[in-house]
This record gives structure tokens, sequence and C-alpha cells, in this order.
């Protein structure tokens, strides 16, 4: 198992140190702590799927993770997440309308100022595709708390 050390920023600056483990499938995990609280684990298919469901689950706190996975202008292709587990994706231009052929790591940091909530680095997917989003949540992995 890997362990990251990664950070939170709210949108009031509020900055939280999270360390995550990851663990590849099947099933994959990620299990986040946080100072004075008990691990919680995020499984899923693939690890672009768990960081999902700890993204969200920051963003009800009002907290956002700094990684590269976390970023607006993050997209993944199905091969590459099938190739690396979702552990990596691709840094799309919006101006250029090209994607940076060199994979980033999902957990590397990023600046606070590059990351976005779930919902906008979607609305920001589809835009870069020229696709209407259609909203629907889709199901995403919950954490469950460990004892």
């Amino acid at each position: 198992m890997e362990r990251i050390v990664s950070t939170t920023v709210g949108r009031t600056g509020i900055e939280e140190v999270i360390t995550l483990e990851i663990r590849e499938g099947p099933p994959s995990g990620i299990t986040a702590y946080r100072e004075g609280r008990p691990g919680v684990e995020y499984t899923a298919d693939d690890l672009t799927l768990c960081l999902l469901g700890l993204r969200r689950e920051l963003e009800r706190e009002g907290l956002l993770l700094c990684c590269q996975g976390a970023r607006r202008d993050a997209v993944t292709s199905g091969s590459l997440k099938q190739m690396t587990n979702g552990w990596y994706v691709y840094i799309a231009n919006p101006e250029s309308g090209t994607v940076n052929p060199e994979p980033v790591d999902i957990l590397a940091p990023a600046d606070p100022i590059e990351v976005a909530t779930c919902d906008e680095q979607r609305a920001a997917v589809f835009a870069f595709h020229g696709l209407r989003d259609r909203g629907g949540e889709e199901p995403h992995p919950t954490g469950r708390e460990l004892i």
C-alpha cells in the first residue's frame, strides 16, 4: 500500500492535511485519514472513482482536495483508465482544444487555484469535448468509517 500526504483547501482558505492510503484492486481503494478522525475507505472499480467518492465527501464540508485528479482540466480516456487502474489522467488545454499526451498522477499535488468541485470539473470536461451535459448523477462510491 502506498501512502500519500495531500492538502485540502476550503473556499475560505482553510487548509487541512490529509493522509491517503492507496490500494490497487480489485477492488481499488483509497483510505483517507484526517486529524482526530478514524480512517474512511472509498472503494470502487478504479482509483479515479475512489477519488471521486472522497472528493464528494470533502465537498460536503466545503473542502477541495488539491490534487491533479481534481483539476478542472483533468480528463481521462477509457484506455488510460484501464491501463493504469485510474491512477493517471491527461490535462486538457481548452484554449487550443488539445490534450497533453503525458499522463499525470491523479494524487500528485495541484495548486489550489487549479482545482474544482466534481460538478465544475464535469461541466468543464463536457465543454471541452463540445458536449451538452444532460445532468444525471451517476452512483458514486461512498466512504465507510473504519473501526
